[in-house]
């Protein structure tokens, strides 16, 4: 918006927020929310050529950087792109502005009544006032929408995870385990990968499975699945006698049989 002057930025949680991405992802996330805070609706449209344009980078750089950041951190809606937290802020900003305006309004009329001059306001909106540092204002950060996802992304792996005997035991646990290989740099995708292959490992068809969160901590999407041995008809006590005496017996056209 072009009359807001200043993006609040929430440093601690901003960070622990972005901790996993690399300087590249960080700050292609950073450019977009400065492009969406100057753009009306505090959004922008799904259009990857438009974004790429205005995000001054390649189209593969925004296959590569953009549209992963754009996966993880905004909301499409109706055919844009929106940070929830970002529009909380906005409007946030707008009603300190009005609420300012109205202030400066209401001391314009009160000097003039008091001084019986029936003339206008001179009142003048206050300017919204400018943080403090160079760029950014420091406050403390709610990371809504990023959590929603990892939420998300956690619950599937619950859901696709071998449990032991189907019993879901240890989530919390479990939760702080994922957390931590998240913030490794390993993807959703290649942890639940490996979750699905560990459901077929020889142990874990047996009846046998570790708990989500140890096998989190020993990174077992890494693992080779141990394949599950073909059974053996297990032979009844007269085909076993059967056998022994064919074996010890031998028979040739000249024996007699009696």
């Amino acid at each position: 918006m072009p009359d807001i002057f200043y993006l609040p930025l929430y440093v601690s949680d901003y960070e622990a927020d972005t901790a996993h991405l690399t300087i590249e992802e960080d700050g292609a996330y950073m450019r977009l929310l400065r492009l969406c805070w100057r753009t009306p609706t505090c959004s922008i449209p799904n259009d990857a050529e438009w974004i790429a344009r205005r995000m001054r980078c390649s189209m593969s750089d925004f296959e590569r950087l953009v549209q992963p950041i754009l996966s993880e951190f905004f909301v499409l809606e109706k055919g844009r792109y929106t940070s929830l937290r970002l529009l909380r802020e906005m409007e946030k900003v707008q009603r300190t502005r009005d609420s300012r305006k109205q202030a400066g309004s209401k001391g314009g009329k009160a000097k003039a009544l008091k001084s019986q001059q029936d003339q206008p306001s001179k009142a003048k909106d206050l300017p919204v006032a400018k943080p403090k540092h160079l760029y950014l204002e420091l406050e403390s950060v709610d990371t809504s929408v990023s959590t929603h996802m990892r939420d998300q992304d956690f619950e599937e792996f619950w859901n696709q995870y071998p449990h032991r005997g189907g019993a879901k035991k240890g989530k919390s646990e479990a939760r702080k385990s994922w957390d931590r290989a998240i913030k490794l740099k390993t993807s959703k995708a290649e942890i639940i990968s490996g979750a699905l292959r560990y459901g077929q490992d020889r142990q874990v068809l047996s009846g046998y499975a570790k708990d989500p969160s140890t096998w989190l901590n020993q990174r077992g999407w890494e693992d080779d699945v141990e394949a599950d041995q073909p059974k053996q008809t297990a032979k009844s006590d007269t085909e076993r006698r059967l056998i022994d005496v064919a074996a010890r017996t031998r028979f040739t056209p000249n024996d007699d049989l009696f």
